[in-house]
């Protein structure tokens, strides 16, 4: 099961979603006004990123800001990617460890309009969509 994190475009934000016919309340909490940083809200639980994602609200006043799927366990090795430690559609880039980083390399090698790259999710997005890895780039 993948774990969601979910993003507020205030830096409080509550609602209530309907679960198991019951109210529940939903904080997006731990955001920054002056920096324009959302509250967060972290899930795994499946049917409430289904209702999370079926709310009226949703990519209006809040959106899914990350997905972290779980590894498998004994997949620990590269031994599934064969000899070339990966598959021919996705670039490794080393030298990336840093949100700017990131974003210059974008702009720089894959000629990314930087309107495109505001944050770090968008960076992250753009990069997969290219099927580009910053191995380096230790996110949260």
């Amino acid at each position: 099961m993948a774990t969601k994190i979910y993003e507020s475009i205030f830096p409080s934000y509550s609602i209530y979603v309907k679960l198991n016919g019951k109210e529940v309340l939903v904080d997006f909490t731990g955001g920054r006004g002056l920096t324009k940083r959302g509250g967060s809200y972290r899930t795994d639980d499946a049917a409430m990123q289904k209702e999370l994602e079926a709310h009226h609200m949703f990519n209006v006043r809040f959106n899914l800001s990350e997905e972290i799927k779980e590894e498998l366990p004994g997949n620990d090795d590269d031994s599934l990617c064969g000899e070339g430690g990966g598959d021919d559609t996705t670039q490794n880039v080393e030298e990336v460890s840093s949100f700017q980083e990131a974003k210059a390399w974008l702009i720089s090698n894959k000629s990314v309009d930087p309107s495109n790259l505001r944050n770090s999710t968008e960076v992250v997005s753009k990069a997969a969509e290219l099927g580009v890895v910053f191995v380096n780039w230790p996110r949260k």
